[in-house]
């Protein structure tokens, strides 16, 4: 669960970056939607590998996380 926080964290802070670079420069920075798009992508995968280990452990361990498909599907989508 603290992973799934901290790859949220991280994508604010880099959004966070990427405005603050676009607001220091002079003129429009044309290519920011591009590595916004490739943000969300880069941690959209990363949440979802984690939700992936998560669920094979729960599986392993205990029984089939029900409450951690929605959460999945959402990152898968």
């Amino acid at each position: 669960q603290y992973a799934i926080l901290l790859t949220m964290v991280l994508t604010i802070f880099i959004k966070y970056v990427l405005h603050s670079i676009d607001l220091h420069n002079d003129n429009p920075w044309d290519t920011k939607a591009v590595y916004m798009l490739y943000t969300e992508l880069l941690t959209g995968f990363i949440k979802v590998l984690l939700y992936m280990a998560f669920m094979t452990i729960m599986i392993k361990v205990h029984t089939f996380p029900l409450f951690a498909i929605r959460p999945m599907y959402l990152a898968m989508r």
